[in-house]
């Protein structure tokens, strides 16, 4: 069952293209933490972005990472709880316009009764490395498994600091719509690097989901 969103929160990477300093960001849902697991939280998450997130994207600082909880306080969304500075710093090979990304996708599988579309999600991770792609544009196999094996282990981070219910600790879908927050029960990398699908123009992502184990 998913939960109510206002049980969702928000954990934002800030990241900054080193070249420029032109600020971007990603972000993951997931289930709210007591105020107590704010820090370990953001400490494990950080962790992981030193150790494997990084790993993805080249010419790139991240600066902050945020955890945020949705609420009608003032305004109706998220709202801003904690904020860990770093200075992690990824490799400096050459990457494509920071326009281009890789789609990470998110999909729950358990609350079929409920649309589709609001029980799916996307992130968008760049600067993409140039030496990721082979030569029809897209992600070599490769770099999909580097991607993939990454936010499996962002999965394992997430859920080594437990929230209110242990279902809700990994990945989650928040949809506004719906008020509701869904796990996220599989993830996958497409093959295709873009900034939005609706303009891919038909390009074959040729996606593969997985469980999150």
């Amino acid at each position: 069952m998913p939960l109510d969103i206002t049980q969702a929160a928000r954990i934002t990477f800030r990241l900054r293209q080193t070249t420029d300093n032109e600020q971007f960001q990603f972000g993951v849902s997931t289930g709210a933490r007591g105020n107590a697991s704010h820090a370990d939280l953001l400490d494990a998450v950080a962790t992981w972005w030193d150790d494997e997130g990084s790993s993805c994207v080249a010419q790139t600082t991240c600066d902050e990472i945020t955890y945020s909880e949705w609420s009608d306080e003032g305004f109706t969304g998220w709202h801003q709880r904690a904020s860990l500075l770093t200075a992690i710093t990824s490799g400096t090979g050459a990457v494509l316009p920071p326009q281009c990304a890789v789609v990470v996708s998110l999909l729950n599988l358990g609350s079929s009764d409920v649309s589709i579309k609001r029980r799916r999600g996307r992130m968008y991770l760049g600067l993409v490395p140039i030496s990721q792609l082979a030569t029809d544009g897209r992600l070599t196999s490769g770099a999909r498994t580097v991607y993939t094996d990454a936010f499996q282990l962002l999965d394992d981070a997430m859920e080594s600091v437990a929230g209110f219910d242990p279902e809700f600790d990994g990945p989650g879908i928040a949809s506004a719509a719906a008020g509701e927050l869904y796990v996220a029960d599989r993830f996958g990398v497409g093959l295709a690097v873009d900034t939005q699908r609706r303009r891919r123009q038909k390009v074959t992502e040729g996606i593969t989901y997985i469980q999150f184990t």
